[in-house]
């Protein structure tokens, strides 16, 4: 980030930006440029803050707390702000801008509208309105008024005060009519900068800056004792101006929607708002001086806001409601305050909305597991109006039938036409809320709203991300077994499990305790294997982390956590029909490794490469898992000579078995090397897993046959006599991946043919058919927008998807992100 200005330039600069200095009158541009008359320099505050390199993505020295250069400016009727400053990469906590502004009254506040260690007991003029900036995603803005006792929120939202934020320049334009002011009065200013929390001081300020916290030598971010006691405001006169342009019109919106006695809100109105760029006088309140396109609804009130003299309400004579085209509002014969006529040009008297409908389905059946409280009744909370993040104040949800705890509501949101881009868009934030639960344990949910997608967009989620095929529809029971053996247990020692689910304790010791003592489910006393029945109860997430321990002691401290799937398709409880999970006895401490060792029989078929790149010379297979390693030439060479694990000499198929000593990791990631040359260049490894409960040296795992170059896995079945088929197809990662709501599929066919590509989760569950029709040979291109079946987007997570073609298949991994 640039130096703001030299320490002795700025010091000149100090000494000359003095209140008496003459100020000229402005109509700025907030658009985050710089067009401010050099004679409006207010203040010149850059390069008194700490500066160093705190962004470490870069080898550059950063000020993200500094405020540069300020300026302030009025026309008729606005006051202008603008000021230097970059936050650079401080994100966490948010960084938070401030003004403090006394209109010159003999009253205002000592304290901070944002409970903030700042306090205003030793300034002579008092602050009687201020401005918070929260510089992040949302960017809440907010003016504030003193009213005596307290501070009220006079406007506030997301950009909610049209502050321009995001280009090294901050700009922000205040109605004069609000603040009360007119030309000759003189007001007192104070900027700062500080962060969320409570304990976060100025650290850095415009004009008490010998109380800042961050100077060129250190910064304290956080103050735990008494408030920083601001000293100085600098004065500012407004500056008389003639005004000689017309008004034009800003944005135009539909407002007024209603809210039944059932919290649901109306999908039409008969109101419209029209926001001018200045307060309007003469013609604004004659409805005949309004038209609106796209309905045979006319104009038949027009009436000028009582406190804002630029906004002006509409009333039309028949609702308007949700439509694929936007509605345009068109005004003549209105003045400004001074007398300036707009132009009726199709320009500056003209503006449109786009209003859509949004259906919000929150699927609550998990969260209802454990967690309902008859009756339930949910909302959805939101950013832009008529939604608010006050809790159940309108957008009640109801669960039609009651027999799905699907609950819905539908929303109208209106969006202002970018005229630039010829679109209406609009980010919003928004949550569900439980009438006791208060909101959902997540982030705010985004979503674009855009003119692009037609006038209806359905918003499906489930509480929390809670998907109910994610948790067991029934009681399960798991039979924990390990084998404690190793360790010599005696009488005295405790052995117990812990895990994230419940009854499990949540990783918390002592955990559930486990005993060898021959009675059920142990089999067999004292042999060093202890067992335990746990049960878990409906609703439970069905994947299971856990661990055992061993005196207090957690296994595995270097390892991640066992776990296991609890598959309610499959099993159920002791004595039921099903039968319970019951889990084979493997070592204490081989949480993610192997507990003994394990022969691997590789095998690849080489008619690839022959086909492709001419003679086999020489074959190997390299990993990640020792004995295996990555180096070249390989040192675990194949062969093909008919002895041992090879069945058939001068095949093409090479073999070779590799033995993983005890305590591997269960994933081992491999390629096969041809005439030192990598397969599958470009591509992921293949990936095998280590079976310890059904595999040993003396019982090897025998994969199937891989053909070289296709790392997709395509294999030709079980058994050594088996020749491997001619590959026909390719399947092609994914992109982009991660990908958030559409991504593209693409394959080659060799021959045209009957194709089907299909998503699955991570436990294997058809997700949705993408594709299951004939196609032509060659390449084809398929795109999934990350939805299920049923047309609901998919959860974030890992998913797979899998062509299938003429006998073949061919599989991928990809990750869905939000």
């Amino acid at each position: 980030m640039k130096q703001l200005c030299a320490l002795i330039a700025c010091g000149l600069v100090l000494a000359m930006a003095v209140p008496s200095l003459a100020m000229t009158p402005q109509t700025i541009v907030v658009d985050g440029v710089n067009d401010f008359d050099p004679s409006n320099l207010w203040d010149a505050d850059g390069g008194d803050t700490q500066t160093q390199n705190w962004c470490t993505s870069d080898p550059e020295d950063e000020s993200p707390m500094d405020l540069g250069d300020i300026f302030i400016t009025n026309d008729s009727n606005f006051l202008y702000f603008g000021y230097e400053y970059d936050r650079d990469c401080f994100a966490s906590p948010a960084v938070n801008l401030g003004i403090a502004i006394d209109v010159n009254t003999a009253a205002g506040s000592t304290t901070d509208a944002f409970n903030r260690k700042i306090a205003w007991n030793n300034v002579p003029n008092k602050p009687d309105f201020y401005i918070y900036d929260v510089v992040d995603g949302f960017n809440y803005e907010v003016l504030y008024s003193w009213g005596g006792a307290s501070w009220s929120v006079v406007t506030d939202g997301s950009n909610g005060l049209g502050i321009v934020d995001d280009t090294g320049f901050q700009e922000m334009k205040l109605d004069l009519t609000t603040l009360g002011l007119a030309a000759g009065d003189t007001i007192h200013v104070e900027f700062w900068m500080t962060q969320d929390g409570t304990t976060k001081p100025p650290l850095d300020a415009a004009c008490s800056d010998t109380v800042q916290t961050s100077t060129p030598t250190g910064t304290t971010f956080d103050i735990p004792g008494a408030a920083i006691e601001m000293y100085e405001m600098k004065a500012y006169v407004i500056q008389a101006n003639v005004d000689v342009t017309p008004p034009t019109v800003e944005s135009v919106s539909a407002v007024g929607f209603s809210t039944d006695a059932m919290l649901q809100i109306g999908t039409t109105t008969t109101q419209v708002d029209v926001k001018f760029s200045e307060p309007v006088g003469t013609g604004s309140g004659s409805s005949g001086n309004y038209s609106i396109s796209n309905t045979a609804a006319t104009v038949t009130g027009a009436f000028v806001d009582g406190s804002d003299p630029s906004l002006v309400h509409l009333f039309l004579s028949a609702p308007i409601g949700p439509s694929a085209n936007f509605y345009d509002v068109t005004v003549i014969n209105v003045q400004d305050v001074a007398g300036n006529a707009i132009l009726n040009n199709g320009t500056d008297n003209v503006r449109s909305f786009f209003l859509k409908k949004l259906r919000f389905e929150g699927n609550m059946s998990v969260f209802m597991l454990t967690n309902s409280s008859p009756p339930d009744s949910f909302t959805v909370e939101g950013s832009l109006s008529p939604l608010t993040f006050t809790p159940l104040d309108n957008a009640l949800m109801q669960d039609p039938g009651a027999v799905d705890s699907i609950y819905v509501t539908e929303v109208p949101l209106s969006v202002s036409k970018n005229e630039g881009t010829g679109k209406a868009e609009a980010n919003l934030e928004w949550k569900f809320h439980h009438m006791i639960q208060s909101f959902e344990p997540r982030p705010n949910r985004q979503h674009l709203v855009s003119s692009d997608f037609g006038d209806c967009d359905t918003l499906a989620a489930f509480w929390n991300d809670d998907n109910p095929d994610a948790v067991t529809d029934k009681e399960i029971d798991v039979i924990f077994r390990v084998d404690a053996s190793d360790l010599s247990p005696t009488v005295s020692d405790t052995i117990c499990v812990t895990g994230d689910q419940a009854p499990l304790t949540n990783f918390v010791l002592p955990g559930t305790m486990m005993l060898d003592d021959g009675v059920f489910p142990d089999d067999t006393a004292s042999d060093g294997i202890y067992a335990v029945v746990v049960r878990f109860p409906l609703g439970t997430f069905k994947t299971v982390n856990f661990k055992y321990t061993f005196n207090s002691d957690f296994e595995c401290l270097d390892q991640g956590n066992r776990n296991v799937f609890l598959n309610d398709d499959l099993f159920d409880i002791v004595g039921g029909t099903n039968g319970p999970i019951d889990l084979p006895a493997r070592k204490i401490n081989r949480c993610t490794v192997t507990d003994k060792a394990i022969q691997v029989n590789f095998r690849v078929d080489s008619d690839n490469f022959e086909f492709f790149m001419g003679a086999v010379n020489t074959v190997g297979v390299n990993g990640d898992q020792l004995p295996l390693n990555f180096n070249i030439p390989s040192e675990t060479a194949m062969a093909d000579d008919g002895l041992g694990i090879d069945a058939i000499a001068d095949d093409d198929t090479f073999s070779v078995a590799v033995v993983f000593p005890d305590s591997s990791n269960f994933n081992v990631e491999y390629k096969f090397v041809i005439n030192d040359i990598f397969e599958c260049e470009g591509f992921g490894n293949r990936l095998i897993v280590l079976d310890d409960v059904n595999f040993s040296v003396a019982n090897p795992m025998i994969p199937p046959v891989a053909i070289w170059d296709y790392c997709e896995n395509i294999t030709t079945g079980v058994g050594d006599e088996n020749r491997p088929p001619v590959i026909t197809i390719h399947l092609s990662q994914n992109y982009p991946n991660p990908f958030g709501s559409r991504t593209t599929i693409q394959f080659d066919a060799k021959d045209a043919g009957n194709a089907k590509l299909q998503i699955f989760d991570v436990a294997g569950r058809l997700v949705t058919t993408v594709l299951d029709r004939q196609v032509n040979a060659g390449l084809n291109i398929v795109q999934w927008d990350g939805v299920d079946s049923t047309n609901r987007r998919v959860s974030p997570g890992i998913y797979f998807y899998t062509l299938t073609m003429d006998g073949e298949r061919a599989s991928r991994r990809m990750v869905v992100t939000r």
